[in-house]
């Protein structure tokens, strides 16, 4: 899977800007990057997930990363590829941001059908 993530963040980073619907683009990042929060000292936890694993609506391309603060159990930080990236990061911007506890965000309910729940799989 480790290889996967590393294809797919690739990929998104050399795509077209003039590409169609299916195209990987990440979103834009929100927060500190894992190398960032490790300069900083952070306590940092990582956990990436494979959008498409879900087997939910449809079939997604993409995965999501996020940069957590191990010892006060918040995200610092995320990222999402996939076309359906950007209605992720909006929450994962505000988890960031709001600083919501890892252990609200593992149990809350999430609309459906939305994208919001591939953060399941992280």
């Amino acid at each position: 899977m480790r290889s996967t993530i590393l294809a797919l963040l690739l990929a998104a980073s050399a795509c077209d800007s003039g590409g169609g619907a299916t195209e990987r683009k990440p979103a834009p990042p929100v927060g500190k990057s894992e190398q960032a929060a490790r300069d900083e000292g952070v306590d940092v936890a990582v956990a990436t997930g494979d959008l498409g694993a879900r087997g939910w609506m449809t079939q997604e391309d993409g995965v999501i990363k996020v940069v957590a603060d191990r010892s006060r159990g918040v995200l610092v930080g995320a990222t999402v590829v996939s076309p359906a990236g950007g209605e992720i990061m909006s929450m994962l911007a505000l988890a960031v941001h709001a600083e919501v506890p890892v252990s609200t965000l593992l149990r809350m309910h999430f609309a459906y059908p939305t994208y919001h729940r591939a953060i399941e799989t992280v």
